[in-house]
C-alpha cells in the first residue's frame, strides 16, 4: 500500500510530531507492501533559518534511508513571530498540495499528522483528487490549546473551530495520541467516524541507557553538574511548558546539592535566560540550545531526573509530554507537574511522582526529596526502562499504527 504521510515538520526537525512520523516509517518501509512518500516543509522550524543542508526552493525531492521525502517551501517563521507563523501554516497547504500533484503518484491513503491543523486543506483536497481515504493523526486539541496559551485570537479560534468540524467531516478515521484526545474528537466526530489510540512513544533505539560512565562524567562537567543531583528538562520552552514554574521552584533548592539543566529553544527562552539572571540562579539553572537526539541521549544519561511540566488548569488533562518517555528509556525517573492522562500513566509507571502544575514549592520539595533520597530516586530508575519497553516502544506502536491504516484501502 502506499501512503501519503503529510506532516508539516519532519526530520531534521525536531519536534514530537516530526519524531512520531520518521518513527512510524522508520519501522514499517521495510515491510513488503508499505511504501510511505512523506510531504512536509522545508526544515525551519523552530528558529526561522533554514537547517544545514538544504536550499530555498518550492520542491525539494530527495530519498532519505530508501523513503521519498518531498519537502516545500512555506513562509519562514520563528517560534517569537505570531503573524509570521499563521503565514507559515497557511503557505504550507497550497505548496504541499502543489508538489503532491507533480509526482504522478496515486496514493492509496493520505495520513496528515496534525498540529499544525492546515494541512488537512491539502490532505482532503489530494483524498478527493486521488480518490483515497483520509487518516487523521490528531496529536493536539485545536483550536482551544493555541487560545488557551494565548496564541490565537477569539476570532482566528472560531473560524478555526468551523475549520475544524468541516475537517471532521471528510476524514475516515482519527487516531488520537491519549485517551483525553479521543473524548475531545468525539465530541466533534457527529457521524461517528472510527477513533482510534496510539499514544507516543519512544525509539528504545536511539534513546537507551548507555552504561558509560567515563562518557557521563565527561558530560557532566561539560553541562556544570559535577556532583549535584541533574534534574532535566528538555523540550519547547514556550507558552504550555510553562517553564517560569520550574524557576521559580529551583529558588528553594540547595545549589550546592541540585542542579536544573534546560535544553530546548521556544518563545519564553529570553524571558526564562532574563529570569535566571534576575534571581541570580546561574549556579542553579544551566540553560542549553537544542541538540541532536544522538547528544540528547548522552546529555539524559549524564542526568538523574527529568523533568514534565504543564500550564495548571483543567483544560491540560489530555496532555501528555513525550519527554517522558524519553528520560523513562533512558533509565531516569520523572517528576510531572501534570494532571489527567499524564499523572495516571506516571502514577501507574512507579518511575515517577507526580506535583500539582504550577506549584513550585511542590515541586522543589520532591527534587530536595530525590536529592537527599538516594534509594527512592534508585527504585524508581529501575522502574523506567521496563515501563516503556512494554507499553510505548515506537516500533509496536508502528505496528499498531500499520494495522490500523490497511483497513481503510480502497478495494482494488
Amino acid at each position: 500500500m502506499k501512503i501519503l504521510y503529510i506532516s508539516q515538520y519532519y526530520p531534521p526537525v525536531i519536534a514530537a510530531g516530526a519524531r512520531r512520523a520518521y518513527s512510524h516509517i522508520k519501522y514499517l518501509k521495510n515491510k513488503k507492501d508499505v511504501e510511505f512518500t512523506v510531504l512536509s516543509e522545508l526544515p525551519t522550524y523552530p528558529t526561522g533559518k533554514l537547517a544545514k543542508g538544504f536550499k530555498s526552493k518550492l520542491i525539494d525531492c530527495r530519498f532519505e534511508n530508501g523513503t521519498k521525502i518531498i519537502r516545500v517551501w512555506t513562509v519562514p517563521a520563528s517560534r517569537k513571530g505570531l503573524f509570521s507563523r499563521i503565514l507559515q501554516y497557511l503557505s504550507f497547504p497550497i505548496t504541499a498540495f502543489y508538489a503532491a500533484t507533480q509526482f504522478n503518484e496515486k496514493p492509496d491513503i493520505i495520513v496528515l499528522s496534525s498540529p499544525p491543523p492546515l494541512g488537512s486543506v491539502a490532505a482532503i483536497i489530494l483524498a478527493k483528487l486521488f480518490r483515497c481515504k483520509f487518516v487523521f493523526d490528531i496529536r493536539d486539541v485545536w483550536p482551544e490549546a493555541g487560545y488557551e496559551i494565548g496564541q490565537i485570537s477569539k476570532p482566528i479560534k472560531f473560524l478555526s473551530e468551523i475549520w475544524a468540524k468541516f475537517t471532521y467531516t471528510y476524514t475516515d478515521a482519527f487516531i488520537c495520541v491519549s485517551k483525553g484526545i479521543a473524548s475531545e474528537t468525539r465530541k466533534r466526530n457527529k457521524k461517528n467516524k472510527p477513533i482510534y489510540i496510539i499514544p507516543n512513544g519512544v525509539d528504545l533505539e536511539i534513546f537507551r541507557p548507555l552504561n558509560d560512565e567515563k562518557l557521563r562524567k565527561l558530560y557532566r562537567e561539560k553541562l556544570g553538574i559535577y556532583d549535584r543531583t541533574a534534574f532535566i528538562f528538555a523540550g519547547a520552552i514556550g507558552l504550555t511548558g510553562n517553564i517560569e514554574n520550574i524557576i521559580n521552584a529551583s529558588k528553594y533548592i540547595d545549589e550546592n546539592k541540585s542542579v536544573i539543566i534546560l535544553i530546548g529553544e521556544g518563545i519564553q527562552k529570553e524571558k526564562i535566560i532574563e529570569l535566571v539572571n534576575i534571581h541570580h540562579l546561574n549556579n542553579v539553572v544551566k540553560i542549553f540550545d537544542s541538540v541532536e537526539p544522538e547528544v540528547l541521549v548522552k546529555i539524559y544519561n549524564a542526568c538523574d531526573v527529568g523533568l514534565a511540566n504543564l500550564q495548571p488548569g483543567n483544560f491540560w488533562h489530555w496532555a501528555v509530554p513525550t519527554k517522558i518517555f524519553d528520560y523513562w528509556a533512558c533509565g531516569l525517573p520523572v517528576i510531572s507537574a501534570t494532571i489527567g492522562d499524564s499523572k495516571k500513566i506516571v502514577e501507574l509507571s512507579m518511575a515517577g511522582i507526580s506535583v500539582e502544575p504550577g506549584n513550585p514549592k511542590q515541586l522543589a520539595e520532591i527534587i530536595n526529596l530525590l536529592t537527599n533520597n538516594t534509594q527512592l530516586l534508585k527504585e524508581l530508575s529501575l522502574n523506567s526502562r521496563p515501563f516503556v519497553e512494554k507499553n510505548y516502544s515506537r516500533k509496536k506502536l508502528a505496528i499498531s499504527f500499520y494495522n490500523i491504516v490497511k483497513q481503510y484501502i480502497y478495494p482494488k
